[in-house]
């Protein structure tokens, strides 16, 4: 497609050559404090198979791998060496936490991910699930040497996967992570093999790209049932034992195909562009009788990944919680914006309820029941042969509803500030 070649270009990361530059000073402060303690500073991630995409702001990962035989009994405590290493070369970091505590650092206006990790050679050594990075990045890197022009489709890609909203395997996306997008790109070949295989996919479907089994029944046998309860089980062709897209849910997997048919269907460029959340056309789909109401919420700082799941599970809530009061959603959105500490929701719902509601009784005939029935409350009516109260709700607008739920629980999801608008 001649359209997919102007994208190359646009997706590609600017000033490369700068930001390899700033890695490369980050790096060399680090070499001689981990080389005392047998350790080295490795690119990682995207940078360094060579995938990355255009983004407003770089962030690069660093494999801060220890030597196996000097560190495989004492590996749990190379994210406190690591720790101690970053303040001796006074680099400002912060701590996460993870099933091995890894650090957020700036440099030049550079994000850095440095993951600690044990040097292998093969899966069976690692100690841990971060040891196998690097063997995904020599995966990776090893077929794009064969196939150049591998690169850009990977690029490809991802991109599409941001314009449809399913990049990202943290658990409040639970989309493609970009090593799956990679996986993915290398097996069908190209972007739009990917793509066109895609729209065939039906839920459940496996892919095992480096054929480490021989029937599809075995995989079932052979992973945990963790992994396999994803809509898609990408058989990770580093390691057998792993779903590379054990995170994808279903409501990312479908919107995945989706925008895959209309691209094939009319192939345009904005399926490459960042997805955005649409407020006019929201608006404009509210119409009468329904309104659009937008949450937006400045949060404490925290572990992404930790916020993001808080967020949504916070979502999910005032959704099901409109819906038990009445307030019926036609559409809802939201979007997390760590870089800001900043939540927007987004909902469509029922303009406006009664002020009183019949709240349902028991029948007439059960006499013992409808008389506890009327002695609870005061306004009672008969229809069709059963009692009704005639009760004052607690919400006639859903704005005040979600507001209620939402200061109630600020502790909880730590919430700074609360914005409710109704458009």
């Amino acid at each position: 497609m001649k359209i997919l070649e102007s994208i190359k270009e646009e997706i590609r990361p600017k000033d490369y050559v700068v930001t390899k530059a700033i890695i490369n000073e980050f790096v060399d402060k680090l070499k001689p404090k981990l080389k005392k303690i047998g350790a080295k500073a490795i690119l990682g991630g995207s940078y360094a198979k060579g995938t990355a995409i255009r983004k407003e702001s770089a962030e690069v990962d660093i494999f801060v791998a220890f030597n196996y035989t000097q560190y495989e009994k004492k590996h749990g405590e190379i994210s406190s060496i690591l720790a101690r290493v970053l303040k001796s070369a006074r680099i400002k970091h912060s701590r996460l936490h993870g099933s091995r505590d890894y650090f957020n650092a700036y440099f030049k206006g550079i994000k850095f991910e440095l993951v600690p990790i044990l040097k292998i050679s093969k899966v069976g050594q690692a100690l841990n699930i971060t040891d196998i990075s690097s063997l995904h990045v020599k995966y990776v890197k090893s077929k794009i040497s064969k196939s150049k022009k591998l690169a850009d489709e990977i690029r490809l890609a991802k991109a599409f996967a941001y314009g449809c909203n399913c990049y990202g395997a943290e658990s409040y996306i639970r989309g493609f992570s970009g090593y799956a997008l990679e996986i993915l790109t290398i097996h069908y070949g190209s972007f739009s093999n990917l793509v066109r295989a895609a729209t065939k996919w039906k839920e459940g479907q496996i892919i095992d790209p480096a054929r480490h089994y021989r029937k599809k029944e075995v995989i079932k046998e052979k992973l945990s049932e963790s992994k396999l309860v994803s809509p898609l089980i990408l058989i990770d062709p580093v390691d057998a034992s792993r779903n590379a897209t054990a995170a994808l849910n279903s409501e990312k997997f479908q919107a995945f195909i989706s925008a895959s048919r209309k691209f094939l269907s009319r192939p345009r460029e904005e399926y490459f562009e960042k997805y955005e959340i649409n407020v006019e056309k929201l608006n404009k789909e509210a119409g009468s009788g329904k309104k659009l109401i937008t949450v937006t919420l400045t949060l404490e700082k925290g572990k992404e990944d930790v916020v993001g799941a808080k967020l949504r599970k916070l979502y999910e809530s005032l959704g099901k919680n409109l819906e038990i009061n009445g307030f019926k959603t036609s559409r809802s959105e939201w979007q997390f914006i760590p870089s800001m500490q900043k939540a927007e929701f987004y909902f469509i719902t029922t303009s406006k309820l009664p002020e009183y509601e019949l709240h349902e009784g028991p029948p007439v005939r059960m006499q013992k029941h409808a008389h506890e029935f009327r002695s609870k409350w005061k306004k009672v009516k008969i229809s069709r042969g059963r009692l009704y109260a005639r009760i004052k709700r607690k919400f006639s607008n859903p704005e005040d509803l979600l507001r209620f739920l939402i200061k109630k629980r600020t502790s909880e999801f730590g919430i700074k500030s609360l914005l409710v608008r109704v458009r």
